[in-house]
This record gives C-alpha cells, structure tokens and sequence, in this order.
C-alpha cells in the first residue's frame, strides 16, 4: 500500500469571507506539502468563486466623505467578498487616501442616547463622522438609541388607549418610542386624545354664554375643551341641556358671600328660610332689596299647601251663590294658636254677580203714586228687590200713615 492510498482526501472552506462553500485538497498535494515540513492547508477560493472573479472588473466610486471630489478605486476581489457578504458596494464605505489620512487621526465618539433620561450612550464611528462631516468634521451626531434601549424597543409593541376626552369611547395608539421612553424614566402613559376628537378641537372656537345669574348680562367664555365633551354627551344623551355657568364677576362675588337666613314670609311666623347665595346675587344684580326674596319656612309652606280654594255662600240674604275664598286669603286669615297655625274666621262678602249689581247699580228715586213725592230707592234696596225679597216702594212715608 502506498503513501497516496493512506492519505484522505480534505475539504477546505473558501478563503473568500462570507462564503460558505468548500475546495478539496488531493492526498497528492498533501504529500508534497509535507515533504516540505508544510502541515497547514492553503487559503483558496472555490470553484463559483473563481467563476465569480473572472465576470468582475474594477470599479471607481466616488468618496463617501462629504463634499470630497476624490475617487476610490475598487479591486475585484473585494467587490467579491462584498457579493458574497451580500453588502452591495453602492451601500458601502470607501476613503480616498487623504480622507484614510483623516479617519486614522479621528477617533470613535460616545454620544447620549436619544431617550430622554437614559444615561448609557451609542458609539459614533470615526468613519460616520468622517462621512458625514467632511475633512472639516463639521458634522452633528443624528438621534439614535443605546444597544439596551434599542434591545428593549424590539419587544415593544404600539398599544391602545382611551381618548382623554371622558366623553369619547375612542382609542388612540401609543407608541413604542413613548412606552420606551415610560420605562426608561417611569412614568405612566400621557393623555391624549384620538384622532377624530383632536380634528374637531380644531374646528371649536371660544363662545361667549349670558350669565346663569337672572338679570346679569355679563358672559363667561365656553372653551372649545368644554364643548367638545359636551358635544359627546349630547349625542349620547339629547336631553342634556347646554352648561351655566357664572360670569368672572359673578363667580368672584359668590366667594365673598355665604348662605344666610331672612324671616319668614309669614309676618306672624318667628321662623327664619335659607337666603342663598344664588338669590343674594340675583338681588344685587337686579339692584332689589330683600324682601324680594322673602319665602315661607317649611311649617308655613307644609300649611299653605294644604290649602284648597273654597266656595263660600254670598253673605247677601236670599242669594243662593257662592264667591270663592282662594287659599292665599285663607293663609293670610290664618293665625299661630301657640306653635300651630289655625285657619281664621270666613269673611262675608257678596257673590261677584251681587258685587257687580251693587257697584254698577246707584241710588235713585221714584215717585210716590198718590203725592208724587220723592222716594228714596237704594241699590241694595233695589238688590233684594231683584232677589224677590222687597218690592219696589210706591207710597211715601206721610201717605202710608193717612192709611
């Protein structure tokens, strides 16, 4: 058995980085590199490699320094180790020879992260900063994130919220920027509103509203906000009617007054009501005094309400109608027998058909049948004569006694 038949056959990787494909070394070659003392295997391409190679020629591209006009020549091997790395040229690096002056004399920068509050920072390379900046480096670091804060990003997700507006049941999507920036310095999630509720913001302007206080014809301004959640309880429910509110006067007043108490309405009532401070700023705006505001107490409106108008015969003899004693006579007839009011004696009074008669009717005179003397006829003579309870007179006096 020879040498050559010991020996194995190799399959050596591609010398050509990023390629993943492999060249055979023969028992030959490995023989007579160690006849040689040579025990390592040689670095080659593989065969599509090779085939790669031959189809490539140099390519010129321009610097990647800003404003450089300088060209960078590209060797094929190199554009084939960028083809099979997969990183087109187009996307890559080059330096002129001046411009690799510069970068070997520029180093690597630590710059903050973009998130607000984190203190770790991202590395900017010599070769970014050369890019960007010129030979001059005049260049600003963009925005970018640390490796945690990036590393974090990638397990977030964008997340729904409610609209601010307590009103809307819409959503609007917090991002992953935001949530990182949350957690980075905990906080909890701002409030915002959705898209349709910040649209119509927009298009809502202050209004000016009168005055809830009657008889103020100063104005409160209705700021868009306060409108648009309104708008959405009104679509909800339509019955809500629009706010009142008082003016900045108004309101600077009812902080200086306080609930008092005024008599009761009832002059022979000892009781005291609630003067509140709603009906103190309705007077002083309408310039009225207290009495204007004058009110029952409770025992007093409890007996009032009680009340029901009555129908009470006409005091006028042979009258067989009524007038009606309304219930606030009643309450005014009425008196406080210890601490309960008691309903007062009933007035005479006449029917309105005896009222009328006795102020439309006047007194007259009629002429007696047997002297033609005056005789007086008085309208409530004449009353009780329409009643069929007298007759109308006919002989005077001094001609009834010669009878």
């Amino acid at each position: 058995m020879s040498l050559f038949d010991s020996v194995i056959e190799q399959k050596i990787s591609c010398k050509v980085p990023g390629c993943g494909n492999t060249w055979t070394l023969g028992a030959k070659e490995i023989v007579d590199n160690w006849k040689h003392n040579n025990y390592r295997a040689p670095k080659r391409m593989c065969r599509e490699c090779h085939q790669i190679l031959k189809k490539l020629t140099p390519q010129i591209v321009s610097c990647s320094t800003k404003s450089c006009q300088e060209t960078v020549n590209i060797p094929v091997y190199q554009q084939l180790i960028a083809e099979r790395k997969h990183r087109p040229i187009q996307k890559q690096s080059f330096f002129c020879t001046e411009c690799q002056q510069v970068l070997k004399k520029t180093t690597d920068k630590e710059i903050p992260c973009r998130i607000k509050g984190c203190k770790n920072t991202w590395k900017w390379f010599a070769s970014s900063q050369l890019k960007q900046g010129g030979p001059q480096l005049e260049a600003t670091p963009e925005l970018r994130l640390c490796d945690a804060c990036y590393h974090n990003l990638q397990g977030l997700s964008p997340v729904k919220q409610p609209c601010r507006v307590h009103t809307c049941n819409r959503t609007w999507e917090l991002d992953r920027m935001t949530q990182l920036e949350m957690q980075v310095n905990g906080k909890k999630a701002p409030k915002r509103m959705c898209s349709f509720c910040n649209s119509r913001l927009k298009q809502l302007s202050p209004k000016e509203q009168i005055c809830q206080v009657r008889g103020c014809e100063k104005t409160w301004s209705w700021q868009p906000y306060a409108q648009l959640e309104y708008e959405h309880r009104k679509a909800a429910d339509p019955s809500i009617l629009t706010p009142q509110r008082y003016c900045n006067s108004c309101f600077a007043l009812t902080k200086r007054l306080q609930t008092a108490s005024i008599p009761c309405k009832n002059d022979s009532c000892s009781n005291s009501v609630e003067y509140s401070t709603e009906a103190q700023l309705e007077d002083i705006t309408q310039k009225k005094k207290l009495s204007h505001h004058q009110q029952l107490c409770q025992s007093c409106q409890e007996y009032y309400n009680q009340l029901n108008n009555k129908e009470i015969p006409c005091q006028q003899e042979g009258c067989n109608l009524t007038w009606t004693w309304n219930k606030e006579d009643q309450f005014a007839a009425s008196f406080f027998q210890g601490s309960v009011l008691v309903a007062g004696e009933v007035p005479n009074h006449y029917c309105q058909r005896c009222h009328d008669f006795l102020h439309t009717r006047a007194d007259s005179y009629v002429s007696c049948q047997q002297c033609d003397t005056p005789i007086l006829w008085t309208s409530r003579q004449q009353l009780m004569t329409e009643l069929n309870l007298w007759v109308a007179p006919r002989l005077c006096p001094n001609c009834l006694k010669k009878r």
